[in-house]
């Protein structure tokens, strides 16, 4: 009976796999090039996070000047398509060593910028509003706390249509095309974060209390602290920071090795992705039985078939959000 029981299970999942390869072979043959940008689309996101999948070990000059490639691409797209903000995150640190020349990048074009690193400090009077440059760590205490983010406030104009980008120490510049565009605040942000970034501002919150209440045993029992859910997001969340994107999509950069792999965010923040629609970049510009011919070095930047395929899957998906 067993036997009988496992030799039905191998057949339902042959063909399960046949049944999705054909379908994958369909779609692959009815594919149709998706909108061009200046199609109007049903909803188009506020919020877009790019993360840009590296290899641990993939720290030289190709990857800097790819990564970099993609994100002033993307901003000039995002900006084009009317989206206000995005966030573009890499595990590795990488982005993070490229974020002064993407700042020195759009501040030649005397573009507004600023950052999102501030040395603690102790106003005397809270805050004026949410749109500050630091977030505070609570409403009760007033601190600030870095989440170690680089912000650029990127102005609206009009840029020239081909900038030749050159990496410092790179001999490889390239071309971007750009036009008449809309404002856009772009956050660079890396595995520091996200969980450390958390775990930090919930210590920073905790030891604070303590040490407002630290006036006796007695004070210390009617003084419970909790670490609720709010505080953690009043502190996490802000539109001047990394905040929830609405759509998030999800690019290798060394297609080869991620291309089969399964979705994996790669240490994004998680505080920020609960109600975040996902897109995974697949490498779709060649057949699956083609794939081997491209060495597995190659470096694929983000290109702007992806990200219009990708606002065409977030145009059509299909949003239900509870109370």
């Amino acid at each position: 009976m067993a036997s009988v029981a496992n030799v039905s299970l191998r057949v339902v999942h042959f063909i399960y796999a046949l049944v999705i390869f054909i379908y994958s072979c369909w779609k692959r043959l009815t594919w149709s090039h998706p909108l061009p940008l200046t199609a109007t689309r049903r909803r188009i996101p506020k919020h877009l996070a790019l993360l840009l999948v590296t290899g641990s070990g993939d720290e030289h000059e190709d990857t800097e000047h790819t990564i970099v490639r993609s994100v002033i691409n993307a901003v000039a797209w995002c900006r084009f398509s009317g989206i206000q903000k995005l966030t573009v995150y890499e595990e590795h640190g990488t982005l993070m060593k490229c974020a002064q020349t993407i700042r020195e990048y759009f501040s030649t074009y005397s573009f507004e910028e600023e950052s999102s690193e501030p040395e603690m400090q102790y106003p005397l009077t809270p805050p004026p509003s949410d749109h500050s440059g630091s977030r505070p760590i609570s409403p009760e205490h007033g601190l600030y706390h870095d989440l170690n983010t680089n912000i650029i406030q990127i102005s609206g104009s009009q840029l020239i249509s081909k900038t030749d980008v050159q990496i410092e120490n790179s001999k490889q510049p390239f071309e971007c095309a750009h036009h008449t565009t809309e404002p856009l605040t772009l956050c660079i942000a890396s595995r520091t974060s996200a969980k450390p970034a958390i775990a930090a501002v919930a210590r920073f919150i905790t030891s604070a209390h303590n040490k407002k209440h630290r006036k006796g045993i007695r004070s210390l029992r009617e003084h419970v602290f909790v670490l609720g859910v709010d505080d953690l997001d009043l502190c996490l969340e802000s539109e001047d920071n990394i905040s929830s994107p609405d759509f998030m999509i999800l690019h290798p950069i060394n297609p080869p090795h991620f291309d089969r792999a399964p979705l994996e965010l790669h240490g994004f923040p998680p505080w920020h992705i609960r109600l975040s629609e996902i897109y995974h970049n697949r490498f779709h510009s060649l057949p699956p039985i083609l794939k081997w011919v491209i060495p597995s070095s190659s470096l694929t930047p983000f290109d702007e078939l992806g990200f219009r395929r990708a606002l065409d899957e977030f145009a059509m998906a299909e949003m239900r959000f509870g109370k």
